[in-house]
């Protein structure tokens, strides 16, 4: 049987519907488990909202992962990660004086003062994030809404949403612009593996400054 495209009203729902489970994890994790443990929960549930959501409406995107991409695309998604994170230093380090005058707080950190503990911050923020994260908001939101709309208003979109699920100020600028260029990539390369790339890199380069 071959599966339709997933529509706009689809992919908002699954966004939304992915966004209120990780939403209710937090407030029970952030009661009972640390935070590592509550950002893989994060994961699992994108990516058990992505798959449950796929198989039931049976529905498939544009973007999926099993599309192909050439080694010259990873490459470039690769660069395109280095660029992006260093780029990002300046406006963020800007709103983060800015929070400051505020007296905004951040939220909590992910600890790595252990060699356990930056394990699994390592797999956490390179590996899970990109993957369950990348699957909802480049791979079915971006499905969903490039059918009708421009690269630029898409990805507009993808990272506004992408920005605010992270529910943290001080990575806003962050968070938004890092969400921009993987939906971007995504569109040009047409598949979520680019977007995975860049937002891998992007996170280990962030360990590794940090």
């Amino acid at each position: 049987m071959k599966r339709r495209k997933i529509s706009f009203g689809e992919s908002s729902c699954l966004m939304l519907t992915a966004f209120l489970i990780v939403m209710g994890l937090n407030v029970i994790g952030s009661i009972l488990l640390s935070v590592i443990s509550v950002v893989f929960l994060f994961q699992a549930a994108y990516i058990g909202s992505y798959l449950s959501f796929k198989k039931s409406r049976k529905v498939r995107t544009v973007y999926e992962i099993r599309n192909k991409i050439s080694f010259l695309a990873v490459c470039v998604s690769v660069i395109i990660a280095i660029v992006t994170f260093f780029g990002c230093i300046g406006p963020a380090y800007g709103w983060e004086l800015l929070l400051e005058k505020f007296h905004v707080v951040s939220s909590s950190e992910l600890s790595m003062g252990s060699v356990p503990e930056l394990i699994l911050v390592f797999v956490c923020t390179t590996i899970a994030a990109p993957i369950g994260e990348e699957l909802v908001f480049r791979d079915a939101l971006l499905s969903g809404m490039s059918q009708k709309r421009s690269v630029v208003s898409c990805s507009l979109m993808s990272a506004t949403c992408f920005m605010l699920m992270h529910t943290n100020p001080h990575q806003t600028v962050y968070q938004f612009i890092l969400g921009f260029v993987a939906a971007v990539t995504v569109m040009r390369f047409g598949s979520v593996v680019a977007g995975m790339i860049v937002h891998s890199v992007s996170n280990l380069l962030a360990i590794l400054v940090s």
